[in-house]
């Protein structure tokens, strides 16, 4: 048609570029029992604060405190086997020898092997002595003033072996012999004085006793595959103890240095006839399992060696942590915020179990906790963030991400949203975009208030793992990390 025109149109341009921010944060989600896969946090842990007036939410990543050295003990080489504040003095064990403070007053029969303490009535052994220090090595027990003299317990009825795990109530010791289902307990205020008619079984089922704990006013008897629960019911022959009728459980522990108990509830790893193991806690006589299928598959892979599993349990910046030693990694749950974490010792460099496993509290406002050989005894310090003069290997490995697309990513920038330092406090950047198999090598992101923490540049992914280590003596605290990327359509 005269006087017609044709027109063209440009396609509408589409922006692929897209900011993300993820926070540092999550569960376990090792596939395997090793550590060379998946998400990871080891010497942090999360902590959620919450606004009471707005209700809004922050979640941060929190490296531990560092550790200040208390009190060299003794030359290092024997292994630590407890420690215990009373009276004004810590009392520790090294090897064959008891230390008060750094004075050593007592020679045991024993080298390995947890030492328990606990503080007993002591107003019917015959002299002024109100209260006593009860320890007992598994073999032995003895008595201890508040002066440090100690007198060993020479009666024929003190159950040997015994499980070295003392529980004081209502004026009775209470130690579970060896092997069997009996639980024992002196005299009433007499911690020197045993009768062998003393006791009682745990014998809803037929299980061997492996542990005991003090929950409330209950005294908790675990065996291999059941956990029974015992009171004080005044029986005037035998035990003053009567078996609960609230019921037993049909889960026990796995090993009693494990079990750990405080003013509320207790935790322990717990082995039952179906198989596997767990952790679990203990609330009056209501049961809870804490942990999850991750930490369930490093538990099982220890087989054996669970027999040397010890654990510990510290209120430490505001949060309480029950601490599983394992045979090459140390687990670590915060009860507060329901979560796994891990904690290690520097060992050149790398990873190793962290290398304490009892605490006590000298009233000094922060735990001090036991070497496991090098003698001395550590107070944390919420102002160091190293061990000793040791760097913290702080270090997260986040799961895979991949933003909600298997598309080609083209990453342009990351920020690391968190605290920053007055001084250089770098954190080493690396990915894999291969499942983990291979890494890059590490760009340092610096904290320090001065300079903004950034890196550019990063190529190009389809899914990406990153790993986060920070080892400078400096505080960290992370909120997420901002990713700046235009996606791919294929």
């Amino acid at each position: 048609m005269a006087g017609s025109e044709s027109k063209s149109y440009a396609a509408p341009q589409v922006s692929t570029y897209k900011q993300e921010r993820v926070a540092i944060v999550g569960n376990f989600q090792n596939r395997f029992s090793d550590s060379s896969k998946d998400q990871r946090f080891v010497n942090c842990f999360p902590e959620l604060q919450k606004d009471t007036i707005t209700e809004a939410k922050k979640i941060y990543t929190v490296k531990r405190a560092g550790l200040d050295v208390y009190s060299t003990v003794v030359g290092g080489g024997a292994a630590g086997r407890g420690c215990f504040y009373w009276e004004g003095a810590l009392y520790s064990v090294f090897g064959t020898t008891v230390y008060r403070n750094t004075s050593a007053i007592l020679t045991l029969s024993t080298s390995t092997g947890t030492c328990g303490f606990i503080e007993a009535d002591g107003t019917a052994l015959g002299s002024p002595v109100p209260k006593v220090l009860f320890l007992s090595d598994g073999t032995k027990a003895y008595w201890i003033q508040s002066d440090g003299t100690d007198t060993e317990i020479t009666d024929v009825d003190l159950p040997t072996p015994h499980i070295a795990q003392p529980v004081f109530l209502d004026g009775y010791v209470f130690l579970l012999d060896s092997g069997t289902p009996s639980l024992y307990n002196c005299t009433v205020n007499k911690p020197d004085d045993w009768v062998s008619t003393n006791f009682i079984d745990a014998e809803s089922f037929q299980d061997d006793g492996v542990g005991i704990a003090r929950v409330a006013n209950l005294i908790v008897v675990f065996g291999r595959f059941t956990t029974e629960f015992m009171f004080n019911n005044g029986n005037a022959t035998g035990s003053p103890l009567s078996r609960s009728d609230m019921g037993v459980l049909q889960v026990g522990c796995a090993n009693k240095d494990t079990i750990c108990q405080n003013e509320r509830f207790c935790i322990f790893v717990s082995q039952s006839d179906s198989g596997g193991r767990a952790v679990w806690r203990i609330d009056g006589y209501q049961p809870k399992k804490i942990s999850h299928e991750a930490i369930d598959k490093l538990l099982d892979a220890e087989g054996a060696n669970i027999s040397n599993a010890v654990a510990m349990d510290l209120r430490l910046q505001g949060h309480y942590f029950y601490i599983l030693n394992l045979t090459n990694r140390t687990l670590v749950y915060d009860i507060e915020e329901d979560f796994w974490s891990e904690w290690s010792t520097n060992n050149s460099g790398s990873h190793s179990k962290f290398k304490y496993a009892y605490m006590c509290d000298p009233l000094v406002g922060m735990p001090v906790i036991q070497h496991d050989t090098d003698g001395k005894l550590y107070k944390f310090n919420h102002a160091t963030y190293d061990d000793a003069g040791t760097s913290i290997i702080t270090q997260i490995t986040t799961t895979k991400l991949d933003f909600g697309t298997y598309n080609r990513k083209f990453l342009h920038e990351i920020e690391l949203v968190g605290d920053s330092t007055t001084t250089a406090s770098a954190v080493t950047v690396k990915w894999s975009d291969d499942d983990y198999n291979t890494w890059t090598s590490g760009r340092d992101v610096d904290m320090v208030y001065t300079s903004r923490p950034r890196l550019t540049r990063l190529g190009a992914f389809r899914r990406r793992a990153f790993d986060l280590k920070h080892t400078a003596s400096q505080p960290l605290r992370l909120e997420a990390m901002e990713f700046r990327f235009n996606a791919g359509m294929h």
